[in-house]
């Protein structure tokens, strides 16, 4: 082994993979839902012919690493589908009901 896993950077690295990720519909309950019962999860809907997008995402990577593992980023690519993130909000408003009961 040549113990490039064991450099700052890689361990840095490793902690950023669990901090930032992207989502699928199908991954979504996990990488969100789950994660949201003891962190805070910001969803980015994101597309790649989304100006703002390529100016927003990366100041919240900056954020979220910054934050030290006390917020969590989740990515979700919108596909180009206008009604994406209301998939996605009946997700979390069927978690939310679901954790009153």
């Amino acid at each position: 082994m040549l113990g490039i896993t064991d450099t700052p950077a890689a361990k840095a690295a490793a902690a950023a993979k669990d901090l930032i990720k992207d989502a699928t519909e199908a991954t979504f309950v996990k990488d969100v839902i789950e994660v949201s019962q003891t962190h805070p999860v910001i969803v980015d809907f994101w597309a790649p012919w989304c100006g703002p997008c390529k100016t927003l995402t990366p100041m919240l990577e900056a954020a979220v690493t910054a934050a030290g593992g006390k917020v969590r980023l989740v990515g979700v690519y919108d596909e180009g589908k206008i009604n994406a993130p209301e998939r996605f909000v009946a997700y979390l408003s069927a978690a939310l009901e679901a954790g009153k009961k």
